[in-house]
């Protein structure tokens, strides 16, 4: 059976983007879950890239996972500065309990590492009880000290953990699963920012409509303005600017890597 063509990508300062529909998206990331190596899915939306645009080590970290995709009015709205329009908005929170929905129908076994203690258990809970058949195998808080890191890749491979979801905010999170899990038995990891805080109902979502016009964003702000007023007041303007300038001085061609 021939393998499906390599997503389209769309490069931000050098960090690319795939672009792929959400049915695409978890077709791709359920092909990775079959791998015998190990591989990595990140989500990009205006913060990442900022942090990424601020930080060559972070960038080089981004352009080193298997799968990036959009996350965010942002992104989308960049993106059509060099003719893109993505097919679907993937952020993390949506698109991870179809990810664990895959992983069940697989038979993957699957872990959670990530926020602060307590969540990825109760986080665990609720999916388990949501989701028939769903194998979460260990769970850690995301404040696994470098002398713990030897103990949890140890239970990774014990349980025969499959998957991973990685919560310990950007960069941290993509930089600790790209340092730890490569090279484990771990097939795929993928970095999922508040999700768990989200599944373990100690953060609120926005309302379906909310969600629907894109304004998730709005939501998190008038709940943790002082927490996040920089990421979205100044970093949203920030991010555009930043990606007009970067359409002014690349083609679409360069930006989808095409020299």
């Amino acid at each position: 059976m021939k393998s499906p063509a390599a997503p389209r990508r769309l490069f931000f300062w050098g960090v690319p983007v795939d672009v792929l529909s959400r049915r695409d998206a978890l077709a791709r990331i359920a092909q990775l879950a079959k791998g015998d190596r190990s591989t990595f899915v990140a989500f990009a939306n205006a913060h990442v890239l900022n942090l990424a645009a601020d930080d060559p080590g972070y960038r080089l970290v981004l352009q080193g996972q298997s799968l990036v995709l959009n996350d965010g009015v942002g992104v989308s709205m960049a993106a059509r500065m060099f003719g893109v329009r993505f097919p679907d908005n993937l952020n993390g929170t949506d698109l991870s309990p179809e990810i664990l929905k895959g992983a069940a129908e697989r038979g993957d076994r699957v872990a959670f590492i990530g926020g602060r203690p307590g969540v990825a258990e109760a986080a665990a809970r609720n999916l388990q009880a949501r989701i028939p058949g769903l194998m979460i195998e260990f769970t850690s808080h995301g404040f696994v000290s470098p002398e713990g890191v030897a103990d949890v890749l140890k239970e990774l491979a014990e349980r025969r953990v499959k998957m991973v979801f990685v919560a310990m905010g950007c960069p941290l999170q993509e930089k600790w699963s790209l340092e730890h899990l490569s090279g484990t038995s771990v097939a795929v990891s993928v970095a999922v920012g508040a999700f768990l805080d989200f599944a373990a109902n100690n953060v609120p979502r926005a309302p379906r409509l909310a969600r629907k016009a894109h304004l998730e964003w709005v939501f998190r702000l008038l709940n943790e303005p002082r927490r996040l007023f920089g990421r979205y007041v100044i970093g949203n303007p920030r991010f555009l600017i930043r990606a007009a300038r970067y359409r002014f001085t690349h083609s679409p061609a360069e930006a989808s890597g095409h020299h």
